[in-house]
């Protein structure tokens, strides 16, 4: 059988695709996914009993919440950090 010969610019530049790859995912891995949640989810995640106490909890200002588009949404992060505090 025959060698194979190949270039090492060939694999200078293969390997330096792996790692451009390697490092996009790694930052992907880092990027904390931010998961929004409406009213209804929010009473559920919170074990709230209706959507009336997280409204007062929000006009009371004991709840984050964020508006977009004239609705109402929970960052669940946000929320952990909210009953974590008690």
């Amino acid at each position: 059988m025959g060698r194979i010969v190949i270039p090492k610019t060939y694999i200078t530049s293969v390997g330096a695709i792996i790692i451009k790859k390697e490092n996009k995912m790694e930052k992907r891995q880092n990027v904390e996914e931010v998961t929004w949640l409406n009213a209804e989810q929010a009473v559920e995640y919170l074990s709230l009993t209706s959507k009336k106490t997280l409204y007062m909890a929000v006009w009371r200002k004991q709840i984050p919440k964020h508006k977009m588009g004239g609705r109402l949404l929970f960052n669940r992060r946000e929320l952990d950090e909210y009953l974590m505090k008690g």
